[in-house]
């Protein structure tokens, strides 16, 4: 804020952003259990 002459940011709300959070980390564990169930039922064989 000094090097561009600007008054300070205000803080900011971390509890907004708990949905976003929330969001984020159920897509992460839904995409690696899908991916772990893909790898189990069917692997990818690199050389045949």
């Amino acid at each position: 804020a000094r090097l561009f002459r600007r008054p300070a940011p205000k803080p900011v709300d971390a509890t907004r952003l708990v949905p976003v959070t929330f969001v984020v980390v159920v897509f992460l564990v839904a995409t690696s259990a899908v991916l772990l169930l893909a790898d189990v039922f069917n692997p990818v064989s690199l050389f045949h």
